[in-house]
């Protein structure tokens, strides 16, 4: 039987009234404004994106500072502003040695260009190099002592793991040299799943892989590549970056185990309804699509809101036709012929009108501009779109996109089926992921998708289109997952979920991770790599007035 404790001279009644006083006072107690660096570690992305409005809604009650690549500074700005009233007041520093997107890219692609790997295996050589690229940059980052004393003092790094397995980065030295945890916001597909699971870019099933042979061998292969790559990328950022760390004194980790830098918590801006059924590791937490909303009353753009209005008033409709953020890089995967053919093949859609998002860059240079194009009376160019908001119009009956997963969920959320051209691996993965819920189709003749030589069709490309117009199969399964996100983001929004995920994380100094026998917590690995950092700077500050007493 539980023994009841008394306070000396006090009836059971008043000690309760104490406890209670008590329990209010710690409630009361306003909670901890955290220091916060938000390291964009390349600009240009729609990485960005998901980090500044995370970034944006912890900086409502913590002290934020945005460290963004000086190449990318307009394109921050710009997305910190879009933010509106989900952002609290942040500090950004434009950082010279973060590289730009654009810039890496030539960099790690063999023709200097600045288009992106179509295929898997050029997706390894291209993240083969990512790493030297990476280490380069992060070496000259360091060594700014001006800017690493500034950033002493900071709670926790909120960054993203852009090339994975992420076994060592550029964040995690910054993370270890300034004695900061790592906390992770990532916006991409989980990149290896177990066997038994579908593997990015297969295009098989669930029931494929467990039901068929054909469809368990094939699995079982892509996942012993993608294994022994997955071994070989960790290999080389742990090789590339053990000069720099073993300057600067700081721990080098397990690279076997591949958990040098793991974070304290990992949200993952993604859901169930494209992301296969499987387990997650101890830091990871699936909180539905950050990017993903309800879209505004009224579209801004005046000409784009009156093309739309007038779509809906004819009753045909309007198809959305937008290649992303970045679309100046991949629009280098076209040439000429396929430029035209998607012109064309957009006029036969008609009477059903297609507002075509499409950069300047992104032209061949033999197109001096868009209207240079065989366009349709029905087709509209604009250089910018406001998507969701397009997206969420009564009008909008399909949508033909590039196949990034913050594209896609914004479609779903909207009910809104899809056409996907990827021009890159990773969407011909994505978008095999919703042909296969029946979200929509994905182009045979993407060059993610085709065999060398092959172009748009104008008759291949129109046919998937009228596919998917509503009504059809297609909408339909589009609009039942867009009620599921729809319901779970009036429960409650991923991205207010991303900023409670971390501040759970920096409350309980990382709950997620867990420490196998005879390894180091998060906790005691930042302290011991503060501490070297701290004699390091001390011999340092000691070999400059040496120097000095002898000059």
């Amino acid at each position: 039987m539980a023994a009841m404790v008394r306070t000396p001279g006090l009836s059971a009644a008043a000690t309760l009234l104490l406890l209670l006083g008590a329990a209010c006072v710690v409630a009361a107690a306003p909670p901890r404004r955290h220091r916060i660096l938000a390291l964009i570690p390349m600009s240009g992305t729609s990485h960005s994106f998901e980090i500044l409005a995370v970034a944006g809604l912890l900086a409502t009650r913590h002290n934020v500072t945005v460290a963004t690549p000086a190449a990318g500074l307009d394109h921050t700005l710009a997305a910190i502003r879009r933010l509106g009233a989900d952002a609290g007041p942040m500090r950004v520093d434009a950082v010279a040695e973060l590289p730009d997107f654009r810039d890496l890219m030539k960099h790690i692609r063999p023709s200097g260009t600045a288009s992106a790997p179509t295929s898997l295996h050029a997706l390894f050589r291209a993240m083969a190099r990512m790493p030297a690229v990476m280490a380069g940059h992060c070496g000259r980052l360091v060594a700014n002592t001006t800017l690493m004393e500034a950033w002493r003092g900071f709670d926790a790094v909120l960054t993203f793991p852009f090339c994975p397995p992420a076994v060592d980065s550029c964040a995690c030295v910054v993370s270890h040299a300034i004695g900061a945890p790592l906390v992770y916001s990532r916006n991409m597909v989980l990149l290896f799943p177990p066997i038994d699971v579908p593997q990015m870019g297969t295009g098989l099933t669930r029931s494929e892989v467990r039901g068929t042979w054909s469809g368990f061998l094939q699995n079982a292969a892509t996942w012993a590549v993608s294994a022994t790559a997955r071994r070989t990328l960790g290999f080389l950022e742990a090789h590339h970056f053990w000069r720099l760390r073993n300057q600067l004194g700081l721990p080098l980790g397990s690279e076997r185990s591949g958990r040098t830098c793991r974070p304290w918590v990992e949200v993952v801006s993604s859901s169930w309804l494209l992301e296969e059924p499987q387990p997650l590791e101890p830091p990871q937490v699936i909180i539905g699509p950050i990017s993903a909303r309800p879209s505004h009353p009224a579209i801004v753009d005046a000409p784009i809101a009156a093309f739309a209005e007038a779509a809906q008033a004819s009753g045909h409709g309007l198809v959305l036709v937008s290649f992303g953020s970045i679309s100046d890089v991949f629009g280098g995967a076209l040439d000429i012929t396929d430029y035209e053919n998607l012109a064309l093949a957009f006029a036969d859609l008609a009477p059903v009108s297609v507002l075509w998002q499409l950069a300047p860059g992104a032209l061949p240079a033999s197109i001096k501009s868009a209207q240079d194009l065989p366009l349709g009376s029905n087709t509209v160019v604009v250089p910018w779109v406001p998507f969701n908001d397009v997206l969420g119009h009564p009008a909008t009956r399909a949508v033909v996109t590039h196949g990034g997963l913050k594209s896609m969920y914004e479609a779903l959320f909207q009910g809104v089926p899809m056409v996907v051209l990827p021009f890159v691996y990773e969407q011909l993965a994505n978008g095999r992921r919703a042909a296969a819920r029946g979200y929509g189709l994905v182009s045979p003749e993407s060059p993610a998708a085709r065999p060398k030589g092959v172009r748009f069709s104008r008759d291949g490309l129109s046919s998937l289109v009228r596919k998917v117009l509503t009504p059809s199969p297609y909408a339909s399964a589009a609009e039942q997952a867009g009620a599921a996100l729809r319901l779970a983001y009036d429960q409650h929004r991923p991205l207010e979920r991303a900023a409670e995920e971390i501040e759970l994380a920096l409350l309980h100094k990382g709950y997620h991770t867990i420490s196998g026998p005879g390894e180091e917590s998060a906790a005691e690995m930042l302290a011991k790599a503060s501490s070297r950092a701290d004699r390091l700077k001390g011999d340092i500050v000691r070999s400059e007035a040496g120097l000095r007493a002898e000059l």
